[in-house]
């Protein structure tokens, strides 16, 4: 397939989206160095300001970490960087957090997306007892996030799209509309 019709493709997927058809996906498979990374550069700047973007990439080393494209995606949509202090990365997660979910439950998800960026809070007793529990803990972390998201979409119905691993965010958002972009490098012929 072309690289305009592929363009095409995911900005109607992405006008269906907007539409609200529900959440979309767009997967595109390709060779290193065929132009997967160009391509989306290329949409990125179509796009302008109609919607934020919010990036992860996958890495061949930390495809072990089921939460690593998440913490990315989470880095991207907070704005935080993770050279910063970890103060000044905590303070900023939980006053978007109160922000966005209110003062009853910033403190949880603060703390549980806490744990999947790396940036520590003190820990409350939900939480100590999840970490005595690898299912639960993971469970918890991916609500948290789950959580954001959705107070983050409904607060900007046009926002976000991301890249990862995600494709159960799709059936487990609710509704809520966001664009789900999965740029993968896989050795694969053409493009889906």
């Amino acid at each position: 397939m072309g690289r305009h019709k592929v363009l095409q493709r995911i900005e109607e997927t992405f006008r269906e989206t907007l539409a609200g058809q529900g959440p979309r996906a767009v997967l595109v498979l390709g060779e290193t160095s065929t132009g997967k990374t160009r391509l989306a550069q290329e949409w990125l700047q179509k796009l302008e300001d109609r919607a934020s973007c919010w990036i992860a990439r996958g890495n061949p080393i930390s495809a072990g970490s089921p939460f690593g494209l998440l913490g990315q995606l989470l880095r991207s949509g907070l704005g935080l960087r993770e050279g910063d202090p970890l103060d000044l990365q905590r303070c900023t997660l939980h006053e978007q957090m109160r922000l966005l979910v209110g003062e009853e439950q910033a403190d949880r998800i603060a703390e549980l997306l806490g744990v999947l960026l790396g940036i520590p809070f003190p820990e409350s007793v939900q939480l100590q007892a999840a970490r005595e529990d690898a299912v639960l803990m993971g469970d918890q972390m991916l609500q948290a996030f789950l959580d954001w998201l959705r107070a983050e979409t409904s607060c900007r119905p046009e926002e976000p799209h991301t890249t990862g691993e995600l494709r159960e965010l799709v059936e487990r958002s609710g509704g809520h509309p966001f664009f789900l972009e999965e740029l993968l490098r896989a050795r694969a012929k053409g493009v889906v």
